[in-house]
């Protein structure tokens, strides 16, 4: 079953306490541009990762709920910042599960490469001009004995 708007808005709040929006608003955080989104489709092309999310979202905010009486996203940085120090031990691996696939969709949103004044579009096939390569740079290895042999 796909992730509920409640646990979507969970995750979303969740991810700009992972990145959170820039002070001056130049960088949005990563709840704000449709990560949650993202990461919510990938997690439902597999059925442990989606459990496993949906057993933490729900574990953060019954955490909220008991010591604030509150659901997660609905409460102050503060008391947010509170909460996810004592999830780990009750949800260990919600956060870190969540570190490497937040990164990697935050920093290809458009927005994000815009903000860092990169061209907001994929690498290729348009490319990034490269210096060119200094050949000599390899005049050491090319002097060493050989480190394989042949078959």
């Amino acid at each position: 079953m796909p992730l509920s708007e409640d646990e979507k808005r969970t995750l979303r709040v969740l991810l700009d306490e992972i990145i959170p929006p820039s002070s001056d608003g130049r960088m949005p955080g990563a709840g704000q541009i449709g990560v949650a989104e993202r990461l919510a489709g990938e997690m439902e092309q597999r059925p442990d990762g989606l459990a496993g999310l949906q057993a933490g979202l729900a574990t953060l905010d019954r955490a909220a709920r008991g010591e604030c009486g509150s659901a997660f996203a609905e409460l102050a940085r503060e008391d947010r910042k509170r909460i996810l120090a004592g999830v780990p031990e009750a949800a260990p691996a919600l956060v870190p599960g969540l570190l490497f696939p937040t990164w990697v969709a935050y920093y290809e949103h458009p927005r994000v490469l815009a903000a860092l004044g990169r061209e907001p579009r994929p690498p290729h096939p348009g490319g990034y001009e490269l210096e060119a390569f200094d050949d000599r740079l390899l005049d050491g290895v090319r002097r060493r004995a050989r480190l394989y042999r042949e078959c």
